[in-house]
C-alpha cells in the first residue's frame, strides 16, 4: 500500500494562499477526535436527560425513547462523519495523483499530452 507524504506542519498549510498545499490530510485526525468527542458528549447529555426522564414526571417511554435515540443517533453520526471524511481524503488524494500525472506526461512533450504516439 502505498502512502503519501506527510506534510510536517498541517497548520502552515492554512496560511498558503496559493493553495499549492493541502490542508486537509494534515488536520484530519484532529478534525475526526474532536467531532468524535461532541457525539460522545452529545450521547451522554442525551442518555442522562433520558434517565432523568425515567425517574421524573415523564412517562417511561419517552425516557426509554429519549436513550434509544441517543444511542442509535449517536452510531449514526459516527458513521456519517467517517464517510465525510473519507470522502474528501479520497478526494484530495485523487487530486494529487492527477496532479503528478499530468506533470509526468508534461515531462514528455507536448505530443505525449496529447495522446499522440
Amino acid at each position: 500500500m502505498r502512502r503519501e507524504p506527510k506534510d510536517d506542519n498541517p497548520f502552515a498549510a492554512l496560511l498558503d494562499f496559493e493553495f499549492r498545499r493541502y490542508a486537509t490530510p494534515g488536520l484530519i485526525k484532529v478534525v475526526y477526535i474532536v467531532l468524535l468527542a461532541a457525539i460522545v458528549l452529545s450521547m451522554l447529555v442525551g442518555l442522562v436527560s433520558g434517565l432523568g426522564m425515567l425517574s421524573s414526571r415523564w412517562t417511561v417511554e419517552i425516557g426509554l425513547l429519549t436513550v434509544f435515540g441517543s444511542v442509535v443517533g449517536a452510531a449514526v453520526a459516527v458513521l456519517l462523519v467517517r464517510v465525510g471524511l473519507e470522502y474528501a481524503i479520497a478526494t484530495i488524494r485523487m487530486s494529487s495523483d492527477i496532479a503528478k500525472m499530468r506533470d509526468e506526461l508534461r515531462s514528455y512533450g507536448p505530443s505525449a499530452a496529447a495522446g499522440q504516439p
